[in-house]
C-alpha cells in the first residue's frame, strides 16, 4: 500500500488548473486518488491501533479530507491543492477537540503532525496550567529520544504572556503557544516510498505518549 506518483501529479495539475471546467473533466483522477488514500488511512489506521487503544472502536477509522475548499475562502480557486489525511478519535467532527495523527499530502509540503491545533480554549487553558504547576511530565516527553528524533513542538505564539499567566515564569516560552503541535517535515520522495507505511506507524508510535498528555488535559 503506497501513495503513487499519479497522486502528487494530480495535485500539481490541479493547482495549475484550479476551476470546476477542469475538474470535471478530470474528476476519475480524483476519485481513484481519494480511493487509494482512503485505503491508505484504512492500514494507516490499523497500525495505529496497535499501541493507540483508544482507537480500536469498531466505529473509528481514518479520515480523508474533501478537496473541495470551503466557499467562504475559495477566492477563485475552489479545490485544495493538498490532501489531508487523519486518524483522531471521533473523526473529523472532534479534529479540533482532541489530539490524534495526521498526514498532509501535498508536493512540496508533506508532513505528519498531531497534538492540538487551534484548540478550544478551555483545552489550551487546562494545558497551559498543567505546564505552568508542572512542566517536567511535558518536557520529559518533548526531550525524549523517540520524539525528538521525528518531531518538534510547533504552532503559533503570543508575542507576550497569556491572561494569568506572569511575563516571568520560568516556563512561559512554553506558555506562549497558541496551540501545541508535533511536526515532523517530509519530502515528496518518502511519502512514495514503499516502506512508508512503516516509517509512518513509528513515528506514530513515536508520537503517542505526546497525544496522550494533551488529551487527558481536555
Amino acid at each position: 500500500m503506497i501513495i503513487t506518483p499519479s497522486t502528487f501529479q494530480f495535485l500539481k495539475d490541479i493547482k495549475k488548473n484550479n476551476n470546476r471546467e477542469w475538474f470535471l473533466k478530470n474528476k476519475d483522477r480524483y476519485l481513484k486518488m481519494k480511493e487509494e488514500l482512503e485505503d491508505f488511512a484504512e492500514v494507516w489506521h490499523h497500525n495505529i491501533v496497535k499501541f493507540d487503544e483508544s482507537l480500536r472502536s469498531p466505529h473509528e477509522k481514518g479520515y480523508v479530507f474533501r478537496i473541495y475548499r470551503d466557499a467562504r475562502f475559495a477566492k477563485g480557486a475552489p479545490y485544495k491543492t493538498g490532501l489531508g489525511v487523519m486518524v483522531v478519535k471521533g473523526g473529523r467532527p472532534k479534529m479540533h477537540e482532541r489530539a490524534g495523527y495526521y498526514l498532509n499530502v501535498e508536493p512540496g509540503r508533506c508532513f505528519l503532525a498531531g497534538g492540538c491545533y487551534m484548540p478550544p480554549s478551555d483545552w489550551l487553558q487546562n494545558i497551559r496550567e498543567a505546564i505552568a504547576e508542572d512542566a517536567k511530565p511535558f518536557k520529559k516527553i518533548l526531550n525524549s529520544k523517540g520524539f525528538k528524533k521525528y518531531f518538534e513542538l510547533d504552532g503559533p505564539q503570543l508575542k507576550t504572556a497569556p491572561r494569568d499567566f506572569s511575563k516571568d515564569h520560568p516556563e512561559i516560552e512554553l506558555l506562549r503557544h497558541k496551540g501545541y503541535m508535533a511536526m515532523h517535515h517530509l519530502t515528496d520522495k518518502q511519502v512514495m516510498e514503499k516502506g512508508f507505511l512503516d516509517y509512518l506507524a513509528k513515528a506514530s508510535k513515536a508520537m503517542h505518549p505526546f497525544d496522550v498528555y494533551l488529551n487527558g488535559l481536555i
